[in-house]
């Protein structure tokens, strides 16, 4: 037998069985100085470990010396300590990522049947974060001498800064029941991987508040500490496995504030040495302190709520750049040529608007009606923890003003650039641009010299010459000046996709003219207007929706936009699409999540979803009847699939490959042969599409 100790426990380890007794302890965040509340605690911490490990937890043991009980302890199975996630790590064991993901599987469940109640709410809501990061600070003021001070103070005000305007955000969360009875100190120490599957365990039983927490902090906490032990591609597959079987998005801004508030807590406990009460600041602010306050100071630079301006005269390249810098940093674009064709009521693929400045929509109510709406929709993506990019021209003082009085409003940082070049240059491109059609702006040469006249530089701004040609000289400095730390900092790649992730066969991801057929004005329209409505059937998707293939995010936009209430998982087996697809839905916020799923094997819990789409994707799988399997697990009883696909033997035909499209009479023997569905097949377009619905039962 072997003995370990902790600031709060005392266990003895036998071969097979581990007891574990509390110390008689009073601390400001514990009280176990009496018999009583010792025995209390264990029965708390046996009740909300069962919740993910039941076989682990085996119960309460009374400690006793002939009749008289001296003492109460915990009783757990003892797990093999060369299975810990954190020893698994360390020696780099190829099974962690594949560990990781049964880990995200597991603790989506886990939070999915969590208690929930208003005092629940309220421990995890805004207030509560406030006081937790006040008390961090007030933790580590002894320390500061020892730590960093420079990162430690630009850390506070960061997370500050984030925690004061994000308050919709938070309120969001809550509506959502996102917030739930979680783990509240989730290590990789605490995460065993056995052939069985996963066991989790010492979740926080002394303060059930430390608990009480948005489902994302959990995840933050051990991918902070994947992070800390070097497992980048664990932690980012943590994160997007979460997101995959919980049928959600985490706000990259909100994930990278929890993952510092998480790194602060490591970094206060490991300043006092593991003991109950400081001790010499010389001992205990380590270096393992230093390097977590830094890795919290990266992610909360990365999570920085930006309105980032590009400004400039039309025919500077101020919405070229703007776009590239957008896709860059993962940002959305806001531009007022779209918002004010907008408000004209112009089609997406209509003809630029073409008017002398001050007139028909450049009317300068037209004008401010414009920019009034540019500023109120970046107020809802800011205050919900997006950054985005305005790309307009900015060239009245009181535009300029509004802008900067949002960005204070909404405790966001704030970075202008003006794209500049010669007039007579920008007045060629401007005419160049208009006589081509290829581009929203209807401005030419005339109107750029008659704004240049009256244009003064904003002062707030970094100019930008864009005279040379250089695009990517240019998009690199606007990227630089939106988010200036970018370069410098090493941060959780969210929403990256490691080496093994993007090797994907060619023979199911769409070739380059599919993907540029996909996404054309053409096929948007016709996804709207004619593709839904044929491919939908009648039916009408509730509930949350799994689309499988969904490419560009053309079929999903159109449903996201016309049905309110809906919540949905897009998935592509290409990461070039769920690239596309993650701009194009990131307005949708929370309502959507993206993910790189391949529909052979989902990454989803059985039951999971209320419909599946699946719209001309079979054909790319290389194993239709695998995917329409998979389809119908992950629906629960009731639920329905409802797609349409190229049929093999018809004249219709399609931009991408013709070796795995299924016939007709397969598709039709291939359901009529599944127990406990109704399927009804649709031959259509002679015979070179299908239309299909298939009910699970219930």
């Amino acid at each position: 037998m072997s003995v370990v100790e902790t600031h709060l426990s005392v266990l003895f380890l036998h071969p097979d069985v581990v007891v574990k007794v509390k110390k008689p302890v009073r601390l400001p965040f514990a009280d176990f100085s009496t018999l009583e509340a010792r025995r209390a605690a264990c029965e708390e911490e046996v009740r909300c470990n069962r919740r993910l490990a039941p076989d682990v937890y085996l119960g309460v043991a009374d400690v006793r010396l002939g009749d008289r009980v001296l003492d109460h302890a915990v009783v757990m199975r003892r797990l093999p300590a060369e299975r810990s996630l954190e020893s698994m790590v360390r020696r780099g064991d190829p099974g962690v990522v594949t560990g990781v993901a049964a880990v995200a599987r597991l603790l989506a469940r886990f939070h999915r049947e969590a208690d929930r109640s208003d005092d629940i709410d309220r421990d995890g809501g805004l207030e509560a974060l406030q006081r937790t990061w006040d008390d961090l600070m007030a933790g580590l003021a002894p320390f500061r001498a020892h730590l960093d001070a420079g990162a430690l103070d630009e850390a506070d005000a960061l997370a500050r800064r984030f925690l004061r305007g994000r308050g919709a955000l938070f309120d969001e969360r809550i509506a959502r029941g996102n917030v739930c009875d979680g783990h509240g100190d989730l290590q990789a120490s605490d995460v065993f991987l056995l052939d069985d599957g996963p066991r989790v365990i010492d979740a926080v039983e002394f303060d059930p508040r430390l608990r009480h927490v948005d489902v994302v902090a959990d995840v933050a906490f051990l991918a902070m500490d994947l992070e800390r032990l070097g497992a980048d591609d664990a932690a980012a597959a943590l994160v997007r496995g979460y997101e995959a079987a919980a049928g959600d998005r985490f706000p990259p801004a909100l994930l990278h504030y929890y993952v510092a508030q998480r790194a602060m807590v490591r970094a206060l406990v490991a300043c006092l040495g593991g003991r109950p009460h400081p001790v010499g600041a010389g001992e205990a602010a380590s270096a393992d302190a230093d390097r977590l306050l830094h890795l919290a100071l990266d992610h909360l630079r990365a999570g920085r709520v930006v309105l980032g301006i590009v400004s400039g005269l039309p025919g500077t390249g101020k919405s070229t750049v703007a776009a590239a810098a957008g896709e860059v940093l993962g940002w959305p674009v806001l531009r007022s040529d779209a918002v004010r064709r907008e408000l004209e009521g112009v089609a997406g693929n209509g003809p630029p608007l073409v008017a002398s400045h001050g007139t028909g929509p450049y009317r300068p109510e037209r004008t401010a009606a414009t920019y009034t709406t540019l500023l109120d929709r970046a107020r809802i993506a800011l205050a919900h923890g997006q950054p985005v990019i305005l790309d307009a021209t900015f060239g009245d003082p009181r535009w300029r003003a509004e802008a900067e009085v949002l960005a204070a409003d909404s405790s966001s940082g704030f970075a202008v650039v003006e794209t500049v070049t010669p007039v007579e240059l920008a007045a060629h491109r401007a005419d160049h641009r208009r006589s081509t059609g290829g581009d929203l702006s209807g401005a030419g040469g005339a109107v750029v010299r008659e704004l240049a006249r009256a244009h003064r530089p904003w002062p707030a701004a970094t100019l930008v010459d864009t005279a040379s040609g250089d695009l990517d000289g240019a998009v690199a400095r606007v990227v630089e000046v939106l988010d200036p730390t970018r370069d410098g900092r090493r941060t959780l790649p969210l929403g990256a996709q490691t080496a093994e992730a993007r090797t994907v066969s060619d023979a199911v991801t769409m070739g380059a003219r599919e993907r540029r057929a996909m996404d054309s004005t053409l096929y948007r329209l016709a996804t709207a207007h004619l593709i839904a409505p044929w491919a939908l059937q009648r039916t009408r998707p509730r509930g949350l929706v799994l689309e499988i293939g969904g490419g560009t995010g053309a079929m999903a936009d159109h449903l996201l936009r016309t049905t309110p209430d809906l919540r949905m998982v897009v998935t592509d087996v290409d990461p070039a699409m769920v690239a596309v697809a993650s701009r194009r839905l990131s307005g949708y916020g929370s309502r959507v999540a993206v993910e790189c799923a391949d529909a052979n094997d989902l990454p989803f819990d059985g039951g999971r979803f209320d419909f599946v789409l699946s719209f001309l994707m079979l054909h790319h799988t290389g194993d239709w009847r695998r995917a329409i399997a998979e389809a119908l697990r992950v629906l629960r009883p009731g639920g329905r699939l409802v797609g349409f696909d190229v049929a093999a033997g018809g004249l219709l035909r399609h931009p991408g490959r013709f070796e795995t499209l299924m016939r007709v009479d397969e598709l039709e023997a291939f359901l009529s042969g599944l127990p406990a569905i109704a399927a009804s097949v649709r031959p259509g377009l002679l015979r070179g599409a299908v239309r299909f619905t298939v009910t699970k039962s219930t």
